[in-house]
């Protein structure tokens, strides 16, 4: 029976050792003062008192891939409630800390990298991203090597960024017209920008996804969207057998000459990448998801 009891503490004190690690690897969450009430304030006040109980110095802490990793989850998982301006305060205050020990600092560069701009993530988020890297670029904190790397992925993040005009380019459409995507605004509508392959079975998804949704389907009728879909890996062939395969009402387009990829107007990083553009062809999502973009489009 001694033996069974001792097992059984052995056991309990296992368990609470494991629970005790669980709870150290995420830093407290600050207190939000009870004035700030709306969602943006109180996850401002988070997102800049989110590491305040961190010492980089503390190597136990921010040479731990695991922690790191989970409490920088945790902290992008504010930035969808929180205002950019806030964002562009703040990152730079993180990685200033994180500057006492060269190991956290290119670890937090690396988790930016992972979840903020790698395409597969589904906390990608080109806006945020920039912030980090202009941060990093204007610093002299990380290698040469290193800093190769994120430069050439800041000039692919600054292409046709949010709030910026999207790059112009030719096409032809399923009736054999030339036109621009500059030539195709008329100033009222708004437009979803959508690159696809034929051969890409999640395009498929995604555009029947935008097909058999009722309030971007009404919209479009209405006049205030607009959709045009371009195949812009040059194959004409592959494009001219499922041209006719989208809606009516939309634009599919052929961009002739691999003029978008090779000229590298846009980046397709996978397909399909949307953009949605005002009426004044100034972006106003850049690649969203198709949830994110009905969303956006709906709400």
């Amino acid at each position: 029976m001694k033996h069974l009891i001792c097992c059984a503490l052995a056991m309990a004190l296992a368990a609470f050792s494991i629970h005790a690690n669980e709870v150290d690897m995420e830093l407290p969450l600050p207190v939000v003062p009870d004035s700030l009430r709306t969602p943006a304030k109180r996850a401002s006040y988070i997102v800049a008192h989110f590491w305040d109980n961190m010492d980089f110095a503390d190597t136990t802490r921010s040479h731990n891939r695991d922690f790191m990793e989970q409490n920088f989850v945790n902290y992008l998982s504010l930035f969808p409630h929180t205002p950019d301006d806030t964002i562009k305060v703040e990152v730079p205050r993180l990685m200033k800390r994180a500057e006492v020990d060269t190991i956290a600092y290119n670890m937090i560069a690396d988790l930016a990298d992972q979840y903020l701009y790698d395409a597969e993530s589904p906390m990608l988020d080109e806006e945020s991203y920039i912030s980090f890297l202009e941060t990093i670029l204007a610093g002299k904190f990380m290698d040469e090597a290193r800093r190769a790397r994120f430069e050439y992925e800041f000039s692919d993040a600054a292409k046709n960024r949010k709030g910026s005009t999207a790059a112009d380019f030719n096409f032809i459409d399923s009736e054999g017209n030339r036109n621009t995507l500059h030539g195709l605004s008329d100033g009222k509508r708004s437009l979803i920008l959508l690159f696809y392959d034929p051969d890409c079975d999640h395009c498929h998804d995604v555009l029947n996804t935008l097909k058999e949704t009722r309030s971007i389907a009404e919209k479009i009728q209405s006049g205030e969207i607009a959709v045009l879909a371009v195949y812009a890996e040059g194959d004409a062939e592959v494009w001219n057998n499922s041209k006719n395969a989208l809606p009516a009402e939309w634009t599919n387009a052929f961009s002739p000459g691999d003029e978008i990829e090779e000229s590298e107007l846009y980046v397709l990083r996978h397909m399909p990448t949307i953009y949605f553009l005002g009426p004044d062809n100034k972006v106003l999502l850049k690649d969203p998801s198709v949830r994110q973009l009905i969303h956006y489009i709906t709400r």
